[in-house]
C-alpha cells in the first residue's frame, strides 16, 4: 500500500521509513483546515492488508494516551466497476479533557 502520494487528501498525510506493516512506526502529519498548514504527529501502523484495500493506524498523546488516543481506519471500496472508487473511513478518538477546550473537530469528506 502505497502511501507517498495522499495528493487527493488535504488533511491527512502519513509518513514512514519503511513499508506500511502492522507495528511499524511513522510520522503523521495534519491539517485542519486542509490549507497546508501541518502539525506532527508520532504514530504505529495497525492492520494493514493489501487484498482488502485496508490501511490502520493509531497513536497517542500524553503519557498512556492522557490526553489523545486515536485509531483510524481507510477502507478503498470500488463503487462503479472500473469507474469510481470512495475511501470508506472509520475509527475511535478518545480526548480525555475536550471540556476544557483542548481536542480537535473531525471532518469526513465523501
Amino acid at each position: 500500500i502505497a502511501i507517498d502520494d495522499w495528493s487527493w487528501n488535504r488533511w491527512t498525510k502519513l509518513k514512514a521509513s519503511s513499508p506500511p506493516k502492522e507495528g511499524v512506526p511513522g510520522k503523521l502529519l495534519a491539517s485542519y483546515e486542509g490549507n497546508d498548514e501541518w502539525k506532527e504527529f508520532d504514530f504505529t501502523f495497525g492492520k494493514v492488508s493489501e487484498s482488502e484495500y485496508l490501511l490502520s493506524w493509531m497513536g497517542s498523546v500524553g503519557p498512556g494516551g492522557c490526553l489523545f488516543s486515536g485509531y483510524h481506519t481507510m477502507r478503498l471500496e470500488e463503487v462503479n466497476e472500473g469507474e469510481k472508487n470512495e475511501v470508506d473511513p472509520s475509527g475511535g478518538i478518545s480526548r480525555r479533557f475536550g471540556r476544557v477546550g483542548f481536542g480537535i473537530t473531525v471532518r469526513y469528506v465523501r
